[in-house]
């Protein structure tokens, strides 16, 4: 990359972020998504948040596949957000607001690879 005066700007660096989560989804019309304070992240759209996978062998447990690239040093806040499966992601409720202390989750995105476990570690052996 070549800046306006001609200087080669260095590529940012990233942190690949993973997401795990535990927590109820009712029916098979819900799904979890990631949402946060980034444009990666959905900006705080639920409609725009990132997908969890439901975790094979560990009931109720969901988390991101391949991460997300989020800046090298950023902070940023996050939320999980129970959504309508159906396709346009739809709002159904935020994670339970007495596990998540009402407020958004803080994290930096630290490393190559950051793990966030909040699945108390349930999904430790799975990856």
């Amino acid at each position: 990359m070549a800046t306006t005066d001609g200087e080669k700007k260095k590529p940012e660096m990233k942190t690949r972020v993973f997401f795990r989560w535990a927590g109820p989804v009712a029916v098979r019309e819900e799904e979890v998504r990631i949402v946060g304070s980034l444009p990666e992240l959905g900006s705080w759209l639920p409609a725009a948040g990132i997908v969890l996978s439901k975790s094979d062998g560990h009931r109720g447990c969901f988390s991101t596949t391949s991460g997300v690239l989020l800046p090298l040093g950023q902070n940023f806040e996050y939320r999980y957000a129970i959504c309508c499966a159906s396709g346009n992601g739809e709002l159904i409720r935020w994670e339970a607001a007495e596990v998540a202390g009402q407020t958004p989750r803080v994290a930096t995105a630290t490393g190559r690879r950051l793990v966030l476990e909040d699945d108390d570690g349930k999904g430790r052996d799975s990856s």
